[in-house]
């Protein structure tokens, strides 16, 4: 009914799927003891993910398969801590994590460890990854400069692309849905001799649920990689084709047309030499990660970031984990339009990260990179941790870390506003976790963390123009917040998992929302499988300093899928349940950044076909 207070749903809806199962599952006796462990690759040592040294979240393939999600970033945006940009189901799906995000420009967006940037812009186009062929989606909520140096100011999302299968595999799934949606995806992998493989197409396409909204993508990728051994060489290849277009404002004047398009290709070549000596393990990694893009506003540039990247991980009498390397990457872009010009630079980075288990309860980290870029200088990234286990069922932790951020080409040379005597922007964080085993059926996860930053690049009006705004390192900001998590597996016939944060930006509060909560129950029964998502989003802005208030909402979110005959899998989404009618605030590029209204009720029917042979 309009106008009612709903200002009850994100506890109740979070009560009932927990509670759920006590009433419908008491009295069996089976359960799920433990789940499997996980295993990280984000600090570039692969450690299990209770050793970590950095607040990092991790979603497995069937978690994307469950949420139905369009991109590895969409996906996140349901961890805590998390919010997603965008525009509709398709297309730009712009992640903030603790409130910075920025398009990708401050968060590290990585695949398999190398940036996935555009050379101009140092954005991502958030479409183009992958969402086929994923061991999982790592996700570092503080700054990881330390590791990954520029961009990682905000955090560090990592996708990690699935290694070729033992035996013969094939993974064919195609969904048919509201607003013409069609999605198909095609995997093979197998082993010929020392080398295997794994080949993947993914195709997505829909009208949109508004006036020029519609979107194709098409994404080819191939991964070889060597067999066991001393010596591993790998080589994965990459290439997206997608065209996008952007609906009106919903706070533009009725009846407004918008004819806003993008075109985008992008393409990634990533080879890895690796050899394991002396049970420590060296590697030599070099990338290409390019593009070309089109806009309907007349803009038209090709780009690249190029990259190398030598490192050594190992451990010394498992006390002591080392990694430490040597980075170089260039980014590069040209101009086919207005205004013509070509622009380039270079950096340079040694890095080094050390864990060391000082006690049996105790852990320590510390890490230490030194970065020069080719035109704004060096920047220092130190970080600290400390753990320690209060007994075998609870562990508290402490991590202080720097990130830092490079000028991008387009902010030091290309329009009116760039400046070339920019300085790198910086940001601190200081977190205090908290994480609990609750016996064998959960676990539970708690932070504080405060943000302060520094020299953010703003447009700044100018005294004496032309031009009338210049960019200048003039920004600052202070970012306090509160993060729970708890997960729940009492029954091998279901799980849950719900997360609360709390967000004060101070004055920033435009697309920031001050109260996030999301949750998921999954019931296993009779053959099949029922999700249900639940995000509440509240205390949320389209301006700073708490002006332009948008309406709270909450979106609920069901799959239904269940295996009709083996390696053959139906499944039903219904998103928006409740059809709720809701606004997200999303940043563009080129002044179109606003409210845009999101897709009310609709379905989608697809199956999944995935038959596999083992290896003789």
């Amino acid at each position: 009914m309009p106008g009612r207070n709903k200002s009850w749903y994100p506890v109740g809806v979070a009560l009932i799927m927990i509670m759920l199962p006590a009433v419908s599952l008491a009295g069996d006796s089976l359960r799920v003891y433990g789940l499997e462990e996980i295993v990280v690759t984000a600090t570039r040592i692969r450690i299990p993910f209770e050793s970590l040294p950095l607040a990092t979240d991790v979603i497995t393939p069937r978690e994307l398969e469950l949420s139905d999600a369009n991109s590895p970033t969409d996906a996140a945006g349901n961890l805590p801590g998390a919010f997603v940009q965008r525009t509709g189901d398709f297309g730009r799906s712009d992640i903030a994590l603790r409130g910075l995000g920025d398009n990708g420009r401050r968060l590290s967006v990585l695949m398999d460890g190398h940036p996935v940037k555009m050379g101009i812009f140092g954005c991502t186009v958030t479409h183009s990854l992958p969402l086929i062929s994923i061991e999982q989606v790592e996700v570092i909520k503080a700054p990881g400069s330390v590791l990954y140096g520029s961009d990682a100011l905000g955090g560090v999302l990592n996708i990690v692309t699935s290694s070729p299968p033992e035996g013969f595999q094939v993974d064919a799934n195609t969904t048919f849905g509201t607003y013409s949606t069609w999605k198909f995806r095609l995997v093979n992998g197998a082993h010929i001799g020392p080398v295997g493989y794994v080949v993947s197409y993914d195709h997505r396409q829909t009208d949109g649920h508004l006036p020029n909204s519609a979107y194709r993508g098409d994404d080819f990728s191939a991964k070889f990689a060597s067999g066991p051994g001393k010596t591993g060489v790998s080589l994965f290849v990459k290439y997206f084709d997608g065209y996008k277009e952007e609906p009106a404002r919903s706070t533009d004047p009725p009846g407004t047309e918008s004819d806003t398009w993008n075109q985008y290709n992008r393409g990634t070549v990533d080879l890895e030499i690796s050899r394991y000596i002396k049970g420590a393990k060296a590697s030599l990694k070099a990338y290409d990660e390019f593009g070309e893009h089109e806009f309907s506003d007349g803009w038209h540039s090709k780009d690249h970031s190029l990259g190398a990247l030598a490192s050594v991980t190992g451990k010394v009498r498992n006390i002591v984990s080392l990694d430490g390397g040597v980075e170089y990457r260039e980014q590069w872009g040209k101009s086919l339009s207005a205004p013509p010009g070509e622009w380039s630079k270079h950096e340079f980075a040694l890095y080094g990260m050390s864990q060391t288990s000082i006690t049996p309860r105790t852990v320590g980290t510390l890490g230490l990179r030194w970065n020069s870029d080719e035109i704004s200088g060096s920047s220092w990234a130190p970080h600290v941790g400390l753990s320690y286990g209060i007994d075998s069922q609870t562990k508290v932790s402490l991590r202080a870390s720097k990130g830092f951020r490079s000028p991008q080409l387009s902010e030091l040379y290309l329009f009116p506003s760039s400046h070339t005597d920019l300085s790198p922007e910086v940001v601190w964080s200081f977190e205090l976790g908290l994480a609990r085993h609750l016996g064998t059926i959960g676990h539970a996860t708690a932070s504080v963390y405060n943000m302060k930053g520094k020299d953010l690049i703003e447009l700044v009006e100018q005294a004496s123009p032309p031009p009338m705004y210049k960019l200048e390192n003039s920004g600052e900001l202070d970012f306090t917040g509160v993060e729970v998590s708890v997960s729940l597996y009492p029954h091998e016939a279901f799980e849950t998992r719900v997360s609360y944060y709390y967000f004060n930006p101070g004055s920033h509060t435009r697309g920031r929302p001050g109260n996030k909560l999301d949750a998921r129950a999954i019931f296993r029964f009779a053959g099949n499988t029922v999700v249900g998502d639940v995000q509440y989003v509240g205390d949320y802005y389209a301006n700073d300093e708490h002006e332009e208030k948008i309406k709270s909402y909450l979106v609920f979110d069901a799959r239904v899928s269940r295996y009709v005959v083996e390696n053959l899998e139906v499944f039903f989404s219904a998103k928006n349940l409740l059809d709720e009618e809701y606004d997200i605030y999303t940043e563009i590029p080129g002044g179109n950044s606003g409210l845009y209204r999101m897709p009310g009720r609709r379905y989608l029917l697809g199956m999944a076909f995935t038959p596999r042979l083992q290896a003789n």
